[in-house]
C-alpha cells in the first residue's frame, strides 16, 4: 500500500486580467503608468489539474479581488473585494476600477469561489476562517478555494508587464486525499457495486482553518482550538470486475485542510460499509497534509477479517519525479 503526495504547483488555476487603457493624455513616454486603467476584462486560462473542486475555466464562474495601492499609496487606491464575474468567454466586475498615474505599484489578492460577506481588507487579514465541508458529495465546489497574491505590480506600456496584463496563478490553498479501495478478487460484481458501498468516512482531521494574507504567499494553517471531525467523501469512480478488470474498485475523493494529524492523538481514520460489515483503517503514524498538494491512499480489502490492510511511515522523497512516496 502506497500513499503518494505530489505537488498541485506546476498545474494550477490561471487568470489573466487585462487592465484596458483609459488614459486621457495625449502622449505618453515609453515606461510610464498610463493615467488611468478601467473597464477590467479577465481572460481565463486553466491548465489540466488532475484534482476536485476549481479545475477548468468552466467551473471558475466569479471569484474575488482586492486592488490596493502599494506602501504610502494604500489609502489612495483601494478595491475590496470586487466580485469578477464570467459572463460566455468574458469577465465583468461588479465596480469599475480605475489606475491612477500617480499610484506606480499596487498589492493584488485574488480569490475564489467569492463570498459577499468580506468587508475588510484582505492584505491585513492573518486569521481570515477557512474551512472545508463534512459532506463534501455535492460537486458544489464549496469547498474548494484558490487564492493569489501578488505584490508591487505595475502596469507599463513596455516591459514585463506590457500591454497592463496581469498573470493572476490562483494556488489550491487546501490538500486533496484521492482514496482508492481495491477489492480482493474473491469479491463479485454481485457482492461489491457502487449502491452497496455505504458510509464512507474521513476522520481525524481538523475541517476548519485561517487564512494569513499578509504573506507573500498566503498561508493556510489549521485551526489550533478547533476538534477533529469525519467527512464525507466524493465518490468520483468505480470500476466493476470485467473481461479487462480482474478485480473491483472504487474512488473517493476529499478536500483536506493544511494539517498534521498525530497518531498517537487521534489518527487518521478511513471506514466504509459493505452489507453488515465494517472495513476499517487508521495510520500509525503521524502524517502532514501540505497546502497545495495533492495525496493518494491506496487500501486493499479483503474478505476475512474487517481491518484494511495497509501502514504509512513517514514522508520520503521519491527519486527520480516530484512525488513524495511513504514506503
Amino acid at each position: 500500500m502506497n500513499m503518494k503526495l505530489s505537488s498541485l504547483f506546476p498545474q494550477m488555476a490561471c487568470a489573466l486580467l487585462l487592465m484596458a487603457s483609459c488614459s486621457q493624455e495625449d502622449s505618453m513616454t515609453p515606461g510610464e503608468s498610463p493615467s488611468s486603467v478601467g473597464g477590467i476584462r479577465i481572460t481565463t486560462q486553466v491548465s489540466d489539474i488532475a484534482t476536485r473542486g476549481i479545475t477548468e475555466t468552466a467551473t471558475l464562474q466569479n471569484f474575488g479581488i482586492c486592488i490596493q495601492g502599494s506602501g504610502e499609496h494604500a489609502s489612495s487606491l483601494q478595491y475590496n473585494n470586487v466580485e469578477m464575474t464570467k459572463n460566455g468567454e468574458e469577465w465583468t466586475s461588479a465596480t469599475p476600477m480605475l489606475w491612477q498615474s500617480e499610484i506606480p505599484s499596487a498589492d493584488i489578492i485574488a480569490y475564489a469561489p467569492y463570498q459577499a460577506d468580506i468587508s475588510e481588507a484582505l492584505a491585513t487579514q492573518k486569521q481570515f476562517p477557512v474551512s472545508v465541508k463534512a459532506v463534501q458529495t455535492q460537486e458544489d465546489l464549496s469547498s474548494d478555494l484558490l487564492v493569489f497574491k501578488a505584490k508591487n505590480y505595475a502596469p507599463t506600456i513596455v516591459g514585463e508587464n506590457k500591454d497592463k496584463i496581469v498573470a493572476v496563478k490562483f494556488d489550491h490553498a487546501f490538500s486533496q486525499l484521492m482514496i482508492t479501495f481495491n477489492f480482493d478478487s474473491a469479491f463479485s460484481n454481485d457482492e461489491v457495486d457502487l449502491s452497496k458501498i455505504e458510509g464512507v468516512r474521513v476522520e481525524g482531521t481538523v475541517l476548519s482553518g485561517v487564512c494569513d494574507f499578509s504573506h507573500d504567499k498566503p498561508q493556510i494553517t489549521v485551526q489550533a482550538d478547533a476538534a477533529a471531525g469525519a467527512i464525507t467523501p466524493e465518490n468520483v469512480s468505480f470500476q466493476a470486475k470485467d473481461a479487462e478488470h480482474a478485480s473491483i474498485s472504487a474512488q473517493y475523493s476529499s478536500l483536506l485542510v493544511p494539517q498534521t494529524i498525530q497518531a498517537a492523538n487521534q489518527p487518521l481514520k478511513v471506514s466504509f460499509r459493505l452489507g453488515e460489515t465494517t472495513y476499517s483503517w487508521k495510520s500509525n503514524a503521524d502524517i502532514t497534509l501540505e497546502q497545495g498538494k495533492y495525496y493518494t491512499l491506496s487500501l486493499n480489502i479483503r474478505k476475512t477479517g474487517v481491518v484494511v490492510e495497509g501502514t504509512i511511515k513517514g514522508w520520503i522523497p521519491a527519486e527520480g519525479n516530484n512525488e513524495y512516496v511513504a514506503n
